[in-house]
């Protein structure tokens, strides 16, 4: 039986790849005996990767204006810049993302406020963690939810507007962090729901070297050893601490141990860009219970 009882992964050592999908290999080839187990101890990362990337980064709208006085609409799909962000400069970045190519001749304006009032003492405070889009100067404008973009039906709407197409299972929208309700009547103001930089809310951890396919994760993939929330923004820390519970173990794909393949995933099942940032984790080889 094996003398190690811990193994320490820290993704600065992989041997490939990156913090997000990479390979690690131990000194020694560790045996681990049929009355053994692994268990996941810890793990530990700083939310190194971007409130917006490209995962997240798309807004969808719709415009209506009059073109020789006759009324038209378009969809468009823009860009907010990736980058991290706080409350403020997101605003200032999805204002921009909305002026960019905008078929309506009025301009947008995203300012901080609560569920119903602007305000300019919104800067700092908590409590203005909304975001209202005004449209001044001619058109209008929708902002849809990701319930009617994930929709088929509503898809064929959006195409017939004519649209620029999108691919309905892989939209990549903004509306992860930030959502305007689930309304289709266009208006030139819109309100959203609360903030949330959170730009990942739990991200996964995937091995297909040291679990045997006992666990399935987000999509339907069985090789997830380990899910942890994200509880703080760009730059807090995300940290786990094993259960306790000795029947939480992961159950060895192999009876030894030398190379480890690893991948953090975010619950739409994108690899994480840690954008330099690493991560470790610990594991204990114990006494099957």
């Amino acid at each position: 039986m094996t003398t190690v009882r811990k193994i320490i992964v820290d993704s600065r050592y992989f041997i490939e790849g990156t913090a997000g999908k990479g390979a690690f290999e131990l000194s020694e080839i560790v045996d681990i005996h049929p009355t053994q187990v692994i268990y996941l101890e810890s793990f530990q990362c700083v939310n190194s990767w971007y409130t917006i990337d490209d995962t997240n980064r798309n807004i969808y709208l719709i415009e209506f204006y009059t073109d020789n006085n006759k009324p038209k609409y378009a969809g468009r799909i823009t860009q907010i810049k990736p980058g991290p962000y706080d409350s403020d400069s997101l605003a200032t970045a999805i204002q921009d993302a909305l002026n960019a190519n905008r078929t309506v001749t009025g301009s947008y304006a995203v300012t901080r406020s609560t569920s119903n009032v602007t305000s300019a003492s919104a800067v700092g405070s908590a409590a203005f963690r909304f975001y209202t889009v005004a449209l001044t100067g001619g058109g209008q404008f929708s902002l849809p939810d990701l319930a009617h973009l994930s929709d088929p039906a509503y898809q064929q709407e959006w195409l017939a507007l004519p649209g620029a197409a999108y691919d309905i299972n892989s939209i990549r929208s903004s509306n992860d962090i930030v959502e305007f309700g689930g309304t289709r009547e266009i208006s030139t103001t819109k309100t959203s729901g609360y903030v949330d930089l959170r730009a990942k809310h739990s991200i996964c951890l995937h091995s297909t070297t040291i679990g045997n396919m006992s666990s399935m994760g987000p999509m339907g993939i069985r090789t997830l050893i380990g899910l942890f929330p994200v509880t703080q923004p760009y730059g807090g820390m995300t940290v786990y601490q094993g259960s306790g519970n000795v029947h939480d173990f992961i159950e060895p794909a192999t009876r030894s141990i030398k190379r480890m393949t690893f991948e953090v995933r975010s619950f739409r099942n994108d690899i994480i860009d840690f954008q330099g940032g690493h991560w470790t984790a610990v594991f204990v080889i114990g006494t099957r219970p």
